[in-house]
């Protein structure tokens, strides 16, 4: 059986989100994002999290 990690997913890439999710992708989490100004995704989106284009999709994702 293969160890696959989960996705997650942030709303909010601020003060906490930020280090939070960098450190999810660094340890090879899938990390779905999304936050109201869109500039502060640059360094998460640099780094391979998955940009959702507004929180209901995001949302959707994890809840079935």
């Amino acid at each position: 059986m293969l160890d696959k990690k989960p996705v997650l997913g942030f709303i909010g890439i601020g003060l906490m989100g930020k280090p939070m999710t960098l450190r999810l992708l660094a340890a090879e989490f899938g990390v779905n994002v999304w936050n109201r100004s869109p500039e502060k995704l640059i360094p998460v989106t640099d780094a391979w999290a998955y940009l959702e284009h507004d929180p209901a999709t995001l949302i959707k994702l994890f809840t079935k």
